[in-house]
């Protein structure tokens, strides 16, 4: 084996323990960043459970995400007095809270739902227990 086929082996073999370093720093990190997330949403967790019910499992689903946006307008077209309220569930995937009012989307398998609230159209209590 020539002297130059050794030093590449060992330059190969250097680079490597470099990036196995390096991957460990990162799971120690990201291990760090899970601790930190999982004590967070254990605390959320038991705000809920002290507040209400934090998981409810008998809601029965009146419609879907594309569905329920398919109506909105023909909704929005009645009197208030004349709408119909509708049970929807799903995965919240995102949130933007803005003060007085919030964005959330919800996703179930049909696609994504997006809803505006605001301050002065909830309760102060509803609109607590949801941010």
């Amino acid at each position: 084996m020539s002297s130059n086929t050794k030093e590449k082996k060992e330059g190969n073999s250097a680079n490597s323990n470099a990036s196995k370093k390096t991957a460990e720093k990162s799971t120690e990190n990201s291990q760090e960043q899970n601790s930190e997330q999982y004590k967070l949403r254990k605390e959320k967790l038991e705000n809920l459970r002290q507040d209400s019910y934090p998981f409810p499992n008998d809601i029965k689903v009146d419609i879907n995400c594309v569905d329920f946006r398919n109506l909105v307008e023909k909704q929005a077209e009645l009197e208030e007095s004349k709408r119909t309220t509708y049970n929807l569930a799903g995965r919240i995937v995102a949130m933007r809270k803005m003060g007085k009012a919030a964005f959330c989307q919800i996703q179930d398998a049909s696609g994504r739902l997006q809803f505006y609230i605001r301050k002065d159209e909830v309760s102060a209590e509803e609109f607590a227990s949801f941010k």
